[in-house]
C-alpha cells in the first residue's frame, strides 16, 4: 500500500486548476451554459 502525502492547499490548486480546465473545454464545445444574474441570485437566496 502506498500512500502520498500532499497539503490542503495543493488539493485546492488542482481543483481550481480543474475547474478552469473544464470551464474552458465547455467554453470551446460550445455548451457553456449562460450565467445567472446577482438580482437572481439574491432572490433565491432571499437577500
Amino acid at each position: 500500500m502506498v500512500a502520498l502525502l500532499v497539503s490542503p492547499r495543493f488539493v485546492e490548486d488542482l481543483e481550481d486548476d480543474l475547474a478552469v480546465a473544464d470551464y474552458e473545454r465547455r467554453k470551446a464545445e460550445g455548451t457553456l451554459a449562460g450565467g445567472i444574474p446577482h438580482a437572481e441570485v439574491r432572490r433565491l437566496l432571499a437577500l
